[in-house]
C-alpha cells in the first residue's frame, strides 16, 4: 500500500488537513452543526486534487453527532483512501483487459483487492494524517533555516 500513501502525499497537502481537522474540530464548539458543515463547503475551493475533494465529500456524509472529530477525520480519509484504491485497481484492470486476457486482468484485480481489504486503511489514515496514539493531530513546526524544504 506503499503506492496508495505515496498518491495521498502527492495529492493531500499538510495545509489542506490542517485546514479541515481545524474545520471539524471547531463543528464541537457550535450549537447548530449546520455551521461546521458550511465551513467544510467553504474548504472546496482550497481542493487542489480529487483525493482533497473524496475527503470533502466523505466528511459530508459521515453522521458528526456522536463522534469525536478526530474519529471523523480518520473515517472520511480512509473511505477517501479506498475510493481511490478502487480506482487504481480498475484501470490496472483495463490495463491487462488490452495486453493480455479476461481471466487474467480478473485474477488480478482479485488479488489487487484481497489486498486492499486486508489492509486497515484506518490505520494508514492515521499515518498519513500525522495522528498520534492518543488521537490527536501531531503538527510539525519548523524551527530553524534547516527546516525548509528537503532536497533529494
Amino acid at each position: 500500500m506503499e503506492a496508495l500513501e505515496r498518491d495521498f502525499r502527492t495529492d493531500v497537502s499538510l495545509e489542506f488537513i490542517d485546514k479541515v481537522h481545524a474545520a471539524v474540530e471547531d463543528r464541537d464548539t457550535w450549537l447548530f452543526k449546520d455551521h461546521a458543515t458550511s465551513q467544510i463547503d467553504d474548504l472546496r475551493t482550497c481542493t487542489g486534487s480529487s483525493m482533497e475533494g473524496a475527503v470533502l465529500d466523505n466528511l459530508r456524509f459521515i453522521s458528526v453527532t456522536d463522534k469525536d472529530s478526530i474519529d471523523i477525520l480518520l473515517q472520511a480519509t480512509a473511505a477517501a483512501l479506498e475510493d481511490h484504491a478502487a480506482r487504481c485497481i480498475r484501470q490496472v484492470e483495463e490495463h491487462y483487459l488490452r495486453v493480455s486476457n479476461a481471466p487474467r486482468s480478473a485474477e488480478v484485480r482479485a488479488r489487487m483487492e484481497d489486498t486492499v481489504a486486508a489492509t486497515d486503511l484506518a490505520a494508514t489514515a492515521s499515518r498519513l494524517l500525522r495522528i498520534d496514539s492518543l488521537g490527536s493531530l501531531v503538527v510539525s513546526k519548523q524551527t530553524g533555516i534547516d527546516d525548509g524544504v528537503e532536497l533529494p
